[in-house]
Formats: structure tokens, sequence, C-alpha cells
């Protein structure tokens, strides 16, 4: 087939290319322009490897919505997704390119009432749309058959396999005809999936998409270091000194999200909350007001945001650090869409600094540490955003209602004065200073530019590349800057010796190198740790290093790493070892999230 270059080159019929153009799409994206012709033309399976927000649901939806000829007396296609704000999601973007063709499609996920799943069912469906669990009970019950598929898609199949659905997923299968075509979508390719695709696929088309970059390039990432105690006051700062902040806040559990929303209330910002105990005609109410921008911030776990498509947020707030790096990625990639800039904030505490090297590390993405904004700072947007509102009712004439009570009011009063009071009135106590809290002294808020001087303590790090491996002082400042997120300036006294090398760092950013390095080493020594005497020469003879903080005697110096050290570096780095090294921790890493729990903080396993 020739080079796809727009939807037209895909050959669809033209109620399905009039559907298309209104909804503005124009050149596809490489899932859909590899997917679309294999699904349009050869019938056969299809297993699609891409990330999330790579154009994955018109890749299977616009296929299908051309195939499934219209007055079927059968269900023809069955679409399960993880979430029932995916199967949401799904539904309106294939009601939205089906356009005018009368093809029948239903949602069918829990939380929905059951008598209208029951009425749509019985009255006849072309495509369903749902979670595995009620999609099972409707076969269980009869109210659903399947038996007659021509299409059969699993979307986020990774997702679903994490939450559980693998025994509905194949009860499911085994329900539907054989002859059906088999679409599989899923951004990781787990043992799982695997074994899942072996079963019940004998033959498929496998298309790969990988992400050339994995965060996107129009979200603007910043950390704030805050102490546990001043999360949520260092919120309201992020919210109060944006002019128009229109964004998602991320919670770990339940009661957290309650929490914040109560608070965030109590202050006057409009906030709604979504976790797994919000009833579902309550989430559908929150999402309307959300979209209507009626409510200016959503706070939500990460199982009850799946699903959330929610246009031109200009902020993602990671109130606490998510569970694992394929979730930052999630949380953040809701914001910076259709060509406009967003900002992803993470709130970190100090002791989070390695988890959050590890999500830099994995997402090959730079995270910046920037101050809070200062109270003068929310002041002067707070005081610009009134001003904005007085200025639109004078140009729009909003003011004829009350004129005769300001020429009294002027009459009787100094007018500075007046109209202060009458400000003071309208916006009650929105620049009052005690409204806001000082937050602490931070040493990493105000980094100085050399370690051990002014006062500040000095930490010497012993690092197991030398000479011997192609370094010299500047390729060890590069990889300091690179992996411990520091200044050159910062690091000070480089020795470089024929099998490893010194350098000293401010003591909290050297401990917290050594420690990510003594996480990630699964056990092998860590390539980066602390070095107990300052003194290099000693390292010739009887000097003594630990992993973080102590470790046994080593006499004659150091030998060169065994198998599983690490490779010379193409370009001034480390690279990843051949065996060993820093791969992702077996065990003690972010965890793979599994669900909600009831109240209480969930307790998150360390590297």
């Amino acid at each position: 087939m020739s080079e796809i270059k727009s939807f037209d080159d895909f050959g669809f019929s033209a109620i399905i290319s009039e559907a298309i153009r209104a909804k503005g799409y124009e050149t596809p994206s490489p899932i859909q322009a590899q997917a679309i012709p294999v699904l349009l033309s050869k019938g056969g399976n299809l297993v699609g490897k891409a990330q999330t927000g790579t154009g994955k649901t018109a890749a299977f939806a616009l296929p299908i919505l051309e195939k499934v000829e219209v007055g079927n007396k059968s269900v023809r296609a069955i679409i399960l997704t993880p979430t029932r704000e995916l199967a949401m999601q799904v539904a309106e973007e294939m009601v939205s390119l089906k356009g005018a063709k009368r093809l029948r499609i239903q949602t069918v996920y829990g939380g929905q009432g059951m008598n209208q799943q029951l009425n749509a069912l019985a009255r006849g469906v072309d495509i369903v749309i749902g979670t595995p669990g009620r999609i099972k009970d409707h076969i269980n019950r009869g109210t659903l058959k399947i038996n007659d598929l021509q299409f059969f898609v699993l979307d986020e199949a990774d997702e679903m396999l994490n939450m559980g659905f693998l025994e509905e997923i194949e009860e499911i299968l085994q329900s539907t005809n054989d002859d059906k075509q088999m679409l599989l979508f899923s951004a990781t390719m787990p043992k799982k999936i695997l074994s899942l695709i072996k079963s019940y696929m004998t033959s498929y088309e496998l298309i790969e998409v990988e992400s050339t970059q994995q965060t996107n390039n129009m979200v603007r990432q910043v950390y704030y270091q805050v102490k546990g105690s001043e999360r949520f006051d260092a919120l309201c700062r992020i919210i109060d000194a944006s002019k128009d902040f229109y964004g998602i806040v991320f919670c770990n559990t339940k009661r957290e999200v309650d929490e914040v929303v109560l608070k965030l209330v109590e202050r006057g910002v409009d906030a709604e909350g979504l976790h797994g105990d919000i009833q579902q005609t309550q989430r559908e109410a929150i999402m309307k007001k959300m979209k209507k921008h009626k409510v200016s911030v959503l706070v939500a776990t990460d199982v009850a945001a799946r699903g959330i498509d929610v246009n031109d947020l200009t902020h993602v707030v990671n109130f606490q650090l998510p569970q694992d790096p394929e979730s930052y990625i999630h949380r953040i990639g809701r914001t910076g869409r259709a060509g406009k800039e967003g900002i992803a904030v993470t709130l970190v505490s100090r002791g989070e600094q390695s988890d959050l090297m590890y999500i830099q590390k994995i997402t090959n993405t730079k995270i910046n540490l920037e101050k809070l904004p200062a109270i003068e700072d929310v002041l002067t947007v707070k005081k610009q955003i009134i001003k904005d509102k007085i200025k639109n009712i004078i140009e729009h004439s909003g003011y004829s209602d009350y004129i005769e009570i300001s020429q009294e009011i002027l009459e009787e009063n100094d007018p500075e004065i007046a109209l202060a009071s009458i400000l003071k009135y309208a916006f009650k106590d929105q620049l009052q200073l005690d409204k806001y809290v000082e937050f602490l002294h931070h040493p990493e808020m105000e980094r100085r530019e050399r370690p051990g001087s002014n006062g500040r303590d000095a930490g010497r790090v012993f690092i197991a590349k030398g000479k011997s491996d192609g370094f010299n002082a500047k390729t060890i400042v590069d990889f300091l800057v690179n992996e411990g997120n520091l200044k050159a300036s910062q690091i000070d006294e480089v020795k470089v010796l024929d099998e490893f090398s010194f350098a000293t760092l401010p003591v909290e950013e050297a401990q917290i190198l050594v420690d990510f390095y003594k996480k990630a080493a699964k056990g092998k020594k860590p390539l980066v740790t602390m070095a107990v005497s300052k003194d290099d020469d000693r390292a010739r003879g009887n000097n003594r290093f630990g992993g973080g903080g102590g470790g046994a005697r080593r006499t004659g110096g150091f030998d060169k790493p065994r198998s599983g050290g690490f490779d010379k570096p193409r370009s001034g780095g480390f690279d990843k070892p051949r065996s060993g090294g820093y791969d992702k921790p077996r065990s003690g890493g972010f965890d793979k999230p599994t669900g909600e729990r009831e109240g209480g903080r969930r307790e998150r396993k360390k590297f």
C-alpha cells in the first residue's frame, strides 16, 4: 500500500470520511497509519503496542465503524476496557466518528443503571463497550450474546490484567465465536499478555510503535521540596499563584482526596474529588461541571482518573509521588495538549528524593527544582485578577443598576476609601497576608555555589570508574550533573584515578545520589558510594568505604569492577551494565498499583 499521509488515503466510505473531517482529523498518528490498513484489508488478528495518547482508539474504532453493517440482529463488536471512564471515553469517540451511520453503540459497566442496560440490549445493539465484570454479568444472565462477533477488542490490556481481570476476560472469550477478528492494544507486553495472545490468537500481526519521548515536551516539569506538613499550603500557593489554574491534583489514597477537597472548599476553591467510592451518577455530574469550567480543581486517585479526558488543563499536581514511573507519565500527560504548554508540579519530601531520581531515569526526563512562589507573587496575581474583573464589568456595562447607590456612597465618603471598602466587601480576605504561611528554609531551594563553603557541609563520593575506563574530570562532572540533578558549580575536588574516582558534593545531594545507587544496585556493588575519608591518597592503602554510610575495610585499593560492572560510556555518562548494575530493583521498587485501599495511607515500598 502507498504511504499514508492523510485520512483520505485510507479509502473510508463517504459517511465515515465526513465524520473524520468533522472531528478535524487530518494526519494519522503512527499507530493509526499502520493499524488501519491492516484492519480494513487483511481481516486478521492484530496486536498493537503503543503508549497511551498515541491515537489507539481511532486506530481500532474507525475500521470497526467502517466494516460493521447497519441492521444486524446480533452484537457485532465488543470492546473491553479496564475502567468505566475509559469505556465512556471510547464510546464518546466512536459515536462522534460514526457520523450519520445508524449504528447502535451501548456502554455496559458497573455503577450504571442495570435497567437502562437491559432495555438497550433487548432493543438490539451493534457495538458494546464495557468493563469485564459487568459484561460477564450480562453474559451469565443471558442478556448479552456474543457468539456472532466480527470484532473482539481488548483496550489497555496490560491495565486490565494488572487490575485482576484475567479470569473474567478468559470466561468472556469462551463465549465468543472462533471466526471473530481479535484486536489487542497495550502499552506494555508483560508475560501475562503474551500468554493470553498465545492462547487465543493462532496468528496475528504485531504493530509496535515506540514512543521516542516518553514525556510530552509541551509539559514543563518542576518539583518543589516541602515537608509533609507543608504539602497542602504548598498546593494552595501553586493554585493561588496561577491566574487561571485549571487542573488535576493527584493523591495516592481516597482519604487524602477527601481531605484535600474539604480543605480547598473551605478556602473558597471550586474543587471536587474522584475516587473509587464516588457513585457513577455523581462522577458523571462532577465531570460535566469540570468540562464546563464550573470546577477549577479536580482531586483524584490514579485509578479514578483512568479514562478522564479534559481539554486545556493548565496544571497537573502530584500531591505525592505516584507509585511507579508509568503512573507519572499517565498523570502529566493530561496537560500540555493541542499545542498548549502545561505545567506538571510534583511535591517531594526529603525522603522521596531518590524515588524522584528513579522516575527521571526511567522516563528519561528532567524534572527541575524550583522555589515555591513567594507570598508577594501570589498577591500580585490576585490583584491583577481583581483589576481584570472590574475592567470586564466596565467594558460590558454591567454596572448600570449600581449607579445611583455609587453616587450616594461617593457623596458621603472619600472615593479611595469607598472603593477600597467595596473591594473588601466583594473579594473578602483575598489579599490578607495572614492567609498564607511562610515556608521553612530548605537548603535545596537556595543552593550555594560551592560545597562546604559558607558553613555548608560537604560529602565525598566514590565512583567506581576511572582513567582505565576512559574517564576524566570532565566526564565525571558531566555524569554527576546528569545523574544527580546538580550544577557543575556544586561539584568540587574531582580526582580521577586508574580504577575509580572521587568528587566532593553538598552533603545532602551526595547522600541522595548514594541512596539512589544503593537501592538500584539490587544487592550488587553500587556504582556510587560514600567515601569515609576525604583524603584520596588513602585509596591506595587502608581506605574504608561504605555503601551510604559504612562498609567493610578493604586493603590494596579497589579492584576493577568484576562482571556486572559498568561499560565504558558512549558520551561521558554511564551505560547500563551487561549484568547487574542499576536496573530497576526486582523488589523494593515502585509497586504497580493494585487498586485502592479503604481509608489510610497506602505504604509505598522503598527502593
